[in-house]
């Protein structure tokens, strides 16, 4: 009872974004590899990809201010300098977060979490404006969280689920990305919460494609990351079945939800709950927020940080 007094009043959760080399998540020892960076400053930084422009790695995240009330968009190379990709997208009223990134047909797309306008849009990266730019909607009409897709020679797959279904994984398939898409005949393809939710993009390992899903246990949201090996995937036919849990330990053991890689780096993000006697104010601002929401254009920080040479 006292206990849940306390996390009541004085729990926040701390999200920050680990980076891996020289491993594999099918290693034993890959947690204890992770080396922890703060990219832009913030308590709350997570759900991060990794993409290439010009042969050079970027590191794109969400950060969240308990103060404002709603994610937004952020990218950094890893040298620590910060770029003003998203700026348009974090422009628009509501939260944005889960910045999903593919390659189609040579270029880079965009699909963030945009679950407050009941809509997956699609965005292009346009390298002469160094912008990503609105293309079109996927799917409108729910509140669709965590949308990854995977285009092959059978066509596009986007794998989402929505707030309102949020255990409930659910498979859409076009013939091309700028086709309409519709409901895979064996959708939904789990409903569960321990692989309902997408925590990250569909990884191949020796032919093989996984699944990444985030597993909830009650309450806790992003306790752990669950790979679901992927056993058939066409236009008639999905099977996938449990293969491999990746969970949490120090200095961030209380929760683990996104699992990326690009070109042998890997990127995740874990949590852990930090008490103190003033996070009582943080919690109360945070309610009040939807009353008193400020703006939510997070300021750029223009000097570049310099992180650790080994990143």
């Amino acid at each position: 009872m006292l206990k849940a007094i306390v996390d009541k009043l004085f729990r926040l959760e701390e999200w920050q974004i680990g980076v891996v080399r020289d491993s594999h998540f099918t290693d034993a020892d890959f947690y204890q590899k992770v080396r922890w960076y703060n990219f832009a400053g913030y308590s709350f930084e997570a759900d991060p990809f990794l993409f290439e422009l010009d042969g050079l790695p970027y590191l794109a995240f969400e950060v969240y201010s308990y103060f404002v009330g709603q994610g937004k968009l952020k990218c950094f190379d890893l040298a620590g300098k910060e770029y003003d990709f998203f700026s348009d997208i974090n422009a628009q009223n509501g939260h944005v977060s889960f910045p999903y990134m593919f390659e189609y047909q040579g270029e880079l797309y965009l699909i963030p979490e945009t679950s407050d306008q009941k809509v997956i849009k699609l965005y292009r990266f346009e390298p002469e404006n160094q912008k990503f730019i609105y293309v079109r909607d996927l799917l409108s009409g729910h509140e669709y969280v965590d949308s990854v897709l995977y285009p092959n020679q059978d066509g596009c797959y986007l794998f989402t689920s929505s707030n309102e279904a949020s255990t409930k994984q659910r498979l859409f398939r076009a013939d091309e990305l700028t086709s309409t898409f519709f409901e895979h005949p064996q959708s939904p393809i789990a409903d569960s919460p321990q692989s309902g939710r997408n925590g990250g993009a569909i990884l191949q390992h020796n032919s093989q494609l996984f699944r990444v899903a985030q597993t909830s246990e009650g309450s806790v949201y992003g306790r752990s990351i669950l790979l679901m090996r992927i056993e058939s995937l066409s236009r008639d036919e999905y099977r996938e079945r449990e293969w491999q849990e990746l969970t949490p330990s120090a200095p961030f053991p209380d929760g683990l939800h996104t699992l990326n890689q690009c070109n042998g780096t890997w990127v995740i993000d874990a949590k852990r709950y930090s008490y103190a006697p003033t996070n009582i104010i943080i919690k109360l601002a945070h309610k009040l927020v939807p009353f008193f929401r400020p703006s939510t254009r997070y300021p750029l920080r223009y000097a570049q940080r310099k992180l650790p040479d080994d990143i």
